[in-house]
C-alpha cells in the first residue's frame, strides 16, 4: 500500500478468500485486517467490504529525483515523544553532498543509543504505522467533537479553524465575555483557553473566542466535556 501497488479504494479480498489463497487461518487474516484498519491503511464499509484508504503524502516514499528540501528541520516532539530531543532534516542528493562536505566535523550531541533505537523503529516500519494510526485516531476524535458541538450547542456557537490542527476555535454567542467563558468552564471541570492574548490590545474581537483542544482526551471525555460546557454556558 505504501509503495502504491494497491491504489486507494481498491477492494480487498474477503477473509475466507485470502485465507484459502495464502493457506492460513481466517483468524490470522482477521487479525491482520484489524491491524491495518487500526493503523489507517484500510477502511471497512458496511455490507460492501474492506477498501484501501488514501495515504497522506508524507507516508509515501520520497523520490530520489526531488530537488527541493523535504520537511526541513523537524523534530519528533509532537509526533512521537516530547522528551526525544532529536531533530532531523531531509535533503535531496545535491544538497546532501554539500552538507556532508561542509559539516563532516559536526559533533552530534544526541545519544547514539537514542539515534540507533529511532533508526530501527523507522527502518522496521513502526514509524509509518504509528503516524497512520494516530491520524486515524485524531480524525475520529475531531469528527466526534464537531458532531457533538453541532448536536448540542450548534445554534449558539461558530466553529473556526477546523483544519488548524488538534484544536478548534469556538466563537460563543451567549453574551458572556472571554473571562466568564473560561471561568464557568473551569468550574464545571473543563479547561478552555483564551485567544485574546494573541490580539493587539486595540483589535480585540467583538464576540469572544476560546480555544478547545482534543488531542489529549478520549472520545468519552469529549462527550462529557461538551455536555458540561452546554450547561456551564447555558446554551439551550
Amino acid at each position: 500500500m505504501v509503495e502504491g501497488r494497491l491504489t486507494p479504494e481498491t477492494k480487498l479480498p474477503s477473509k475466507r478468500k485470502l485465507s484459502i489463497h495464502l493457506g492460513i487461518s481466517q483468524t490470522t487474516v482477521e487479525t491482520a485486517y484489524q491491524q491495518l484498519i487500526a493503523e489507517g491503511y484500510v477502511k471497512s464499509e458496511p455490507r460492501k467490504g474492506l477498501f484501501v484508504t488514501e495515504l497522506e503524502m508524507d507516508m509515501l516514499p520520497i523520490k530520489q529525483e526531488r530537488t527541493e528540501v523535504y520537511n526541513p528541520d523537524q523534530t519528533f516532539s509532537k509526533s512521537l515523544i516530547p522528551s526525544l530531543r532529536i531533530s532531523f532534516m531531509v535533503l535531496p542528493p545535491p544538497l546532501l553532498s554539500r552538507y556532508q562536505n561542509r559539516f563532516s566535523i559536526y559533533k552530534q550531541t544526541v545519544s547514539r543509543l537514542h539515534q540507533q533505537t529511532l533508526y530501527l523503529f523507522m527502518k522496521e516500519g513502526h514509524w509509518s504505522r504509528h503516524l497512520q494510526k494516530m491520524r486515524t485516531t485524531y480524525r475520529r476524535k475531531q469528527s466526534t467533537l464537531l458532531s457533538l458541538i453541532t448536536e448540542k450547542i450548534g445554534q449558539h456557537v461558530t466553529v473556526i479553524g477546523v483544519d488548524s490542527g488538534l484544536h478548534i476555535l469556538l466563537e460563543v454567542h451567549n453574551n458572556m465575555n472571554e473571562s466568564q467563558l473560561i471561568s464557568y468552564a473551569e468550574k464545571a471541570g473543563v479547561r478552555v483557553y483564551p485567544t485574546s492574548v494573541y490580539y493587539d490590545s486595540n483589535t480585540q474581537p467583538i464576540t469572544p473566542k476560546v480555544l478547545i483542544g482534543y488531542g489529549g482526551v478520549t472520545e468519552n471525555e469529549i462527550h462529557t466535556g461538551i455536555k458540561l460546557l452546554q450547561t456551564a454556558w447555558e446554551l439551550f
